[in-house]
């Protein structure tokens, strides 16, 4: 299900595919080599797109923005690795907003209900 906003409102594209990846970069991949569209953050496709190897389709039409989710136990002590990669996300997703949802017990599981 791909999500656009337009002039005309939001609207939904329920997707019927012979294809289906998983895999950002085989998405990319199988669309240079012909085997469908897909739908990517601008900067995996930039170069393609730069260098014809894709076209932009419909550009009257904004994406919808998506989640994403960052899941960790709170009880354990962060790597540098993981500090570097969450400080990597954080400098670098345009965020609109931050809304975390933690648990002070290492084995509750919280809902936004909670």
């Amino acid at each position: 299900m791909w999500r656009f906003h337009g002039n005309d409102g939001d609207f939904m594209v329920n997707l019927h595919s012979r294809l289906i990846i998983d895999n950002g970069q085989a998405q990319l991949l199988a669309a240079i080599q012909g085997l469908g569209i897909t739908l990517q953050p601008y900067p995996m496709v930039a170069h393609a797109l730069d260098t014809g190897k894709l076209i932009r389709v419909l550009d009257q039409y904004q994406a919808s923005d998506i989640d994403i989710h960052i899941v960790y136990p709170v009880s354990q002590r962060l790597t540098p690795k993981f500090t570097a990669f969450l400080e990597y996300l954080l400098t670098t997703l345009p965020l609109t907003k931050m809304n975390p949802i933690v648990s002070p017990h290492p084995n509750q599981v919280l809902n936004e209900s909670n």
